[in-house]
């Protein structure tokens, strides 16, 4: 695993089997999302993956499900802060990493009111010895 330093605003995402946004996205609007996908589309060689983790909302859970109502409550705190962020909901970060190209995708709830959203660039990576 190697850490490459960068602003991942500014020009292309680095080479990398998996790129990974972690707590990034909620600060966000959508367009700029949409363009990060696009970089880690295009960083990534077929078979590499996208994570991204954030306090998103869980659909299908009631609103008044406590780790919902910490993503609803983090959600108005970025917009507010923000005025283009906000908490994405699993299901609609899962479709924006479909349209962005990314295949076999995952929803996964890890911790508290964080989720994770995977996805796989189609192709398989290289096999090294």
């Amino acid at each position: 695993m190697d850490f490459v330093e960068g602003g991942f605003l500014e020009g292309p995402l680095p080479r990398a089997d998996v790129i990974s946004f972690g707590h990034v996205f909620h600060g966000r609007s959508h367009e700029i999302r949409q363009e990060l996908v696009a970089k880690a589309y295009a960083a990534t060689p077929p078979g590499g993956a996208i994570i991204v983790y954030d306090a998103m909302i869980r659909s299908g859970l009631a609103k008044s499900h406590g780790n919902n109502y910490m993503s609803l409550q983090s959600s108005l705190n970025i917009m507010m802060e923000s005025r283009e962020g906000y908490e994405s909901s699993t299901a609609a970060c899962a479709e924006l990493l479909r349209v962005g190209g990314f295949t076999r995708i995952k929803v996964r709830h890890l911790v508290g009111p964080t989720s994770a959203v995977f996805g796989y660039k189609p192709g398989r990576l290289p096999t090294t010895a």
